[in-house]
């Protein structure tokens, strides 16, 4: 017996082989499977990075989007304030109130153009992680190549007398190799979790924003009400939430 030794990208294959047999198309075809499994595994890898890379960037576009939110949302809070003070005195007395009510709402209309802006942007690479995710478990949940190695394998077993590679040690190899596939396989299920928990926190950042934007709309109606009884200029189209 000697030992054959196959450097690939992945990891380094070693097993036995009997020297006094030649190589038949059987263990050509037992190796050839085997690497392919290994170039699919590196596959992997490599799917597994740009998830990651996808998805740290989603994580950093999604803070900053979320402080502008954060800013929206003790503005209206402001806005809500100042339109409950305004009820509560007389009209004569609430002149200033309302201008700083005015200004205010074209601050916070500003704000939530520019806002729709970056959520639009943020939308994108979120697209971008989820495509990037779905393609990475398609592709880990074929097992085309591992179907096709084990029938191999079988065959190689049962005609194991007549074959160069010493089926026990390439057996050997062979839970090595699943070993690394099992440890892999736990990174790679906690890069999709990852990515998966990016993408539920974007869509909790949308249904805050639609409610958000649900009551701005609201307080626009209350404020234009608010200017038509107290008989000053209404807001006009200042307010708006799109």
């Amino acid at each position: 017996m000697i030992i054959r030794t196959i450097e690939h990208p992945l990891r380094k294959i070693t097993f036995e082989i009997t020297e006094s047999i030649p190589a038949t198309k059987e263990d050509d075809e037992l190796i050839s499977a085997f690497l392919l499994l290994h170039d699919a595994e590196k596959v992997q890898s490599e799917l597994s990075k740009k998830v990651v890379i996808a998805t740290g960037k989603a994580e950093k576009e999604i803070e900053k989007v979320q402080a502008e939110f954060n800013a929206i949302k003790a503005l209206v809070a402001e806005v809500v304030k100042a339109s409950d003070d305004l009820i509560s005195v007389l009209a004569v007395k609430a002149t200033k109130k309302w201008e700083t009510i005015q200004r205010k709402v074209s601050v916070l209309n500003r704000k939530f153009k520019e806002y729709d802006v970056l959520l639009k942007q943020l939308h994108e690479v979120i697209t971008t992680v989820s495509e990037l995710n779905r393609n990475f478990i398609e592709y880990r949940e074929d097992n085309t190549l591992w179907e096709s190695y084990d029938d191999i394998m079988t065959t190689h077993f049962n005609n194991y007398e007549h074959n160069s590679i010493d089926i026990v040690s390439f057996e050997d190899e062979d839970e090595r190799f699943k070993s690394y596939v099992s440890v892999a396989g736990d990174r790679h299920k906690g890069v999709i979790d990852y990515a998966n928990a990016t993408v539920d926190k974007f869509n909790v950042l949308c249904l805050e924003t639609t409610m958000e934007y649900a009551l701005w709309e609201e307080l626009g109606k209350r404020l234009v009400l608010t200017g038509e009884i107290i008989g000053w200029d209404i807001l006009g189209d200042i307010i708006s939430a799109n």
